[in-house]
């Protein structure tokens, strides 16, 4: 029992370390690999080590400026001085994004601008200060106790401390805090990004502390940064101390061995419960935010687009409605809109002129808004475009959709193309074009064939957002050094027509001479129209919680639009004449209110000197660039443990593989700084569960992707147990098994596999061919038969090695699942696998295997269903085994397994049930029960005999958080009721758990 509870120990510390509260501090992380064609530089200065490809100097240069002139600012309310740390540029993926790792120690910045995000920051500046704050909060566990530990478990250790102590919504929101004391239009001055919490708390709704942090599948919750910038802010705001974030991390590290600083992390620092702190925080932004409602005036009424019988139960966003007039088409004044939600995957929708709403198309969750040009009948978006082969590397591709035919196109291939716009008579489009090097540029493409035509650099050097073409002149929003503006392009100059500022504008659109998008400059989301002659500028909207996705219909004047609720966007529409007409000006700018508290607090500090948007001190002309070997740091060892363990058996874990899963003994954990190769070694003193025998045992394995997605994996395990004699005799018909004493079990295993990724239009899309060859020294040893058996004389007194070829290609294509939903809503996939054992003779044949299955819609739209189908032929005639099958019986069987032809049709049905959100103490939050029955049947044919099997039952898991720990729970047990079973129950128990590592 001692001996178990050790084991149990060290999987459950693997568990946290493999699935810690984010996934960008978790352990073992990797982000994927670059291109193969990458070749690699590396900048060494006192704080960083950059390492970035050869072809990216430039901007590689612009970030260790930025890295090293932000460092000392973002680091001093934390009280820390990081040590130097490894910086990889990523510049081939066009999905903008940035993560901290502790094992190895890293940070992975992604240098894609992002051409959707309603700040007005260079990516640079907003980049860097949010990324260079995780490393300081990290930093903090790598003190005290844990620098104790680093001896005993390596990098790791400080992924425990964090995980365990510091939730990601404190991680995510003190670095957004970060970001925007430290800049002018950080994510803590945009209306967009708080505009849930505005809506709910004016409507009065407030949620407990789990239902906010923990999230629930009925109820709406905003991502871990708008919360934790909330209720962080709100600290910072009460207490007054610049300071204060880092006593909360501080303080978990000197009080360790204090359970209460898992369950209440914040009460030192409040003398408040977390319960009590939220309750203050949400009472002082509603009367904030009420004070501000009570002062805009009368607000604007439109009318909805959309008339429903009832209104949706889940939280649901209806955009860029997009009235459609053209004579040609069947959509001819209907309105076309996005849609997504809690229960819906995003989706191209028609509303028709009654309000009734009719699915068109599934779409990209990553997107671009569309636009209309009325001659021609296209719509135009662009959307994220996977590359098959390599992971950090994709494209932007343009689409469009004609309006008369219905039928969308790519216009583009392998290109980064952002944000679309139609000329005047539409024969061209023009785009944002982001280029690896990290300029921007305005590129116009035949609207036909979306052949490139001229490429114009963006301004100043900035970042070209958003396009719209007036008449002979091009205006484009451009982030520049010191904010967003428009500038306008004609005979071959830019113009900035609007200086720089620090307010968002989205959704550009041109009619009637003016120029229309929506901004928060007044502190909520509204539209606005601008004169480019005159440079006036008139605010149309005014609306509670925000109104965003402007489109003016040039038949009637109406202009279309999407009104923000606390149940999310709807489409609405308002007549011309009850349009709003406030004069007002960029250059005086609603101030938010807790953005200025943080800044007046950082300035009290004197880090005047140091306010991010003004640094370029630092010279990186100091410090030459050097070819960085992937060869010669392939291998970089960051965490060991005591214990040996099987991170790969962790998954499958069960009490009969425990000893091979986690014992005395030893792990070396390895990963390169580029994240494409990972090496684990490791020293076991295990049992064999047959024979209960101990024996010393060594393990090794490697996992690389040396070109693009190509993974390759070996791995070689020693002295598990002795190796084994399968003795058969024909004459007898009898097989034995022998333990070979004194000679260790190897057993080896290369793995080679291509995962291609191929999503588009809304599904996600995978095909993934490989091959592997198993080999150990178990070996078999057969006597001869008789006269008119099989040939065997050759073998008598000879051993084969066990040896096995497995080979096989999947395909598989689903619609992205809801929050509330368990089953994806359509999907189908297809795997076809064979095994052979080559050099095996009489001992195996071969074997085919076909498996497919389906997902449908349900009952409700939660709800879904699930067809498999299942073949399995083993091609054994006058052979003596049967190779390893791939299919497995119905569920609930034991103690045998399929034979010669087997084929089996399953049947899941997914129904997800609501707990309400409740919780036992601060111990345990359920949120959903997952009742999911099934039934199987399945058919077994041998020589000499038919058998059939069928089960069902259901599985019945609950979905819930364990001590506020970051990462959900389910657990449950399955019981299935089969048929007649020789040596066992026709009642089967079984228990699930399942640990969600997104």
């Amino acid at each position: 029992m001692i001996r178990l509870n050790i084991y149990t120990f060290f999987i459950v510390a693997i568990l946290l370390l493999s699935s810690l509260s984010n996934p960008a501090y978790c352990q073992y992380y990797t982000l994927g690999g670059d291109p193969g064609r990458a070749r690699w530089n590396v900048i060494r200065t006192d704080n960083f080590q950059l390492i970035y490809p050869a072809e990216i100097d430039s901007l590689a240069r612009i970030y260790l400026a930025k890295l090293e002139g932000s460092r000392n600012a973002v680091n001093k309310s934390l009280d820390i001085n990081p040590k130097r740390i490894p910086v990889v540029l990523h510049p081939y993926t066009t999905i903008s994004n940035g993560s901290v790792a502790w094992a190895p120690k890293r940070m992975d910045l992604i240098t894609t601008p992002d051409a959707y995000d309603a700040g007005s920051d260079p990516w640079t500046h907003h980049l860097v200060t949010h990324e260079l704050r995780h490393v300081a909060q990290m930093e903090h566990y790598t003190k005290g106790i844990y620098n104790v530990f680093y001896y005993l478990l390596g990098e790791q250790v400080s992924g425990i401390g964090v995980g365990l102590f510091v939730h990601k919504y404190f991680l995510e929101g003190d670095a957004v805090i970060s970001e925007t004391e430290f800049s002018h239009g950080g994510r803590g001055r945009q209306a967009d990004f708080t505009k849930f919490y505005r809506a709910m708390y004016l409507n009065g709704h407030y949620r407990n502390y789990d239902q906010l942090v923990l999230g629930s599948h009925k109820h709406y919750t905003p991502n871990e940064y708008a919360f934790g910038y909330a209720l962080i802010s709100y600290l910072r705001y009460k207490t007054d101390e610049y300071d204060i974030n880092s006593v909360m991390f501080t303080d978990p590290v000197k009080y360790w061995y204090r359970p209460g600083y898992l369950l209440a992390p914040i009460k030192k620092a409040t003398g408040l419960s977390i319960e009590e702190h939220l309750y203050n925080a949400q009472t002082f932004f509603t009367d904030m935010w009420k004070q501000d409602y009570m002062n805009r005036g009368k607000y604007t009424t439109p009318e909805a687009v959309e008339l429903r019988k009832k209104q949706e139960r889940l939280y649901t966003e209806v955009t860029n409605p997009i009235i459609i007039r053209d004579s040609l088409s069947p959509f001819d004044g209907h309105v076309l809109a996005l849609k997504n939600g809690m229960q819906y995957a995003k989706s191209l929708i028609l509303i028709d002129s009654a309000g009734k709403e009719r699915f068109l198309h599934h779409f990209n969750p990553v997107s671009s808004r569309m636009r209309y040009h009325i001659g021609t009948g296209k719509v135009y978006w662009t959307e994220t475009v996977s590359n098959e082969a390599v992971d950090l590397e994709d494209f932007s591709a343009l689409m469009t959709m004609d309006v008369r035919s219905g039928k969308i196109s790519r216009l583009s291939g392998r290109s980064r193309y952002f944000n679309p716009a139609p000329s005047v008579t539409g024969d061209t489009v023009a785009v944002a074009e982001y280029r690896i090097s990290g300029s921007t540029s305005l590129t116009l493409l035949d609207a036909y064939s979306g052949k490139p035509l001229i490429s114009i650099d963006a301004p100043d050097g900035g970042q070209i957002k958003e396009i719209s073409f007036c008449g002979s002149r091009i205006h484009a929003t451009v982030i520049k050094d010191k904010g967003l503006s428009i500038c306008s392009y004609t005979d071959g100059k830019w113009e900035e027509i609007l200086p720089q500022q620090h307010r968002g504008i989205n959704g550009m659109n041109f009619h009637k001479g003016k120029l229309y998008f929506s901004s928060d400059l007044d502190g909520v989301v509204n539209i606005y129209e601008f004169d480019p002659e005159t440079a006036a500028l008139t605010r149309i909207t005014n609306s509670e919680y925000g109104a965003d996705y402007p489109y003016f219909d040039p038949a009637s004047g109406d202009l279309y639009y999407s009104e923000y609720s606390m149940q999310g966007y709807r489409a609405v529409v308002s007549n011309r004449n009850n349009l709003i007409q406030d004069s007002v000006s960029f250059s005086d700018p609603y101030k938010f209110p807790m953005a200025e508290i943080l800044t007046r607090q950082m300035k009290e500090e004197d880090v005047d000197d140091l306010f991010i948007d003004t640094l370029n001190t630092f010279d990186t002309k100091r410090y030459p660039a050097k070819r960085y070997s992937k060869i010669l740091n392939a291998f970089r060892i960051h965490s060991w443990m005591p214990v040996y363990v099987n991170i790969d058996r962790i998954k499958t874990f069960s009490l009969q593989n425990i000893t091979l899963t986690a014992s005395l003994g030893a792990t070396v954990l390895s990963q390169n700084t580029l994240g494409n190769i990972v090496t684990t070694l490791g020293y076991g003193f295990v049992m064999d569960n047959l024979s209960g025998n101990f024996f010393h045992s060594g393990h090794a394995k490697i996992n690389a992707k040396l070109f693009g997605n190509l993974n390759t994996e070996v791995s070689v395990d020693i002295n598990e147990r002795n190796s084994w004699t399968y003795f058969y005799d024909y004459a007898s018909g009898k097989q034995q098994l022998l333990e070979n004493s004194h000679t260790p079990l190897i057993s080896t295993r290369v793995l080679v596999y291509y995962p291609l990724r191929i999503d588009s239009r809304g599904w996600y899309r995978s095909l993934t061919p490989q091959i592997s060859w198993n080999f150990s020294n178990d070996r078999f040893y057969s006597f001869a038969g008789p006269a008119n058996g099989p040939a065997t004389e050759e073998l008598n007194g000879k051993n084969e090695f066990r040896n096995e070829l497995r080979y096989g290609i999947s395909y598989g294509q689903i619609i992205p699942t809801a929050d509330a939903q368990i089953y994806p809503r359509w999907g189908f996939g297809i795997t076809v696998y064979g095994s052979s054992a080559p050099w095996s003779n009489v001992n195996f044949g071969h074997l085919a295997y076909l498996n497919g299955y389906i997902y449908l819609p349900g009952i409700t739209r939660q709800q879904g269903l699930k067809l498999t189908a299942t073949f399995q032929k083993q091609f054994s005639e006058g052979k003596l085994y049967y190779m390893s099958a791939f299919a497995s019986l119905p569920r609930g069987y034991r103690n045998s397994y399929p034979s010669e032809t087997f084929a089996m049709a399953t049947i899941d049905y997914a129904i997800p049930i609501h707990l309400g959100d409740f919780r036992i103490g601060p111990v345990f939050y359920f949120q959903r029960l997952q009742l999911i029955p099934f039934a199987d049947y399945a058919i077994d044919k041998s020589r000499n005999q038919r058998r059939e099997y069928y089960s069902f039952g259901s599985d019945i898991l609950v979905d819930f958080h364990f001590i506020r720990l970051g990462f959900p729970l389910s657990m449950g047990m399955r019981y299935a009721y089969t048929g007649p079973q020789a040596d066992a129950s026709r009642h089967y128990f079984g228990f699930l758990f399942n640990v969600s590592f997104n």
